[in-house]
């Protein structure tokens, strides 16, 4: 997937500065265009969500995502990052 990525210029790898095992892995400006642009094309699925959610609901969804992300390795992002009900979600 990363040299995918990174044949279509949508990322940079760099050697790590602490570790020289492991690369740090950025978007690149071609990347970062891309992912605004997929994150205003979903917009208004999120919103459909949002109003399809009571606010119990969306924080149970939010709890067994995270669960999952755990179980499986995967860093969770804080809740506060992932609010479904009540509000639109935007873009950090």
């Amino acid at each position: 997937m990363l040299v995918l990525l990174e044949k279509k210029g949508m990322i940079i790898r760099r050697q790590h500065p602490k570790d020289l095992r492991a690369k740090a892995v950025s978007l690149s400006a071609a990347g970062r265009k891309k992912a605004k642009q997929a994150w205003s094309v979903s917009q208004p699925i999120r919103n459909q969500m949002n109003r399809s959610l009571q606010r119990e609901q969306a924080s149970m969804l939010i709890e067994c995502l995270n669960t999952l992300a755990n179980s499986l390795g995967v860093a969770s992002q804080q809740t506060s990052n992932c609010e479904v009900a009540q509000r639109p979600i935007t873009q950090d």
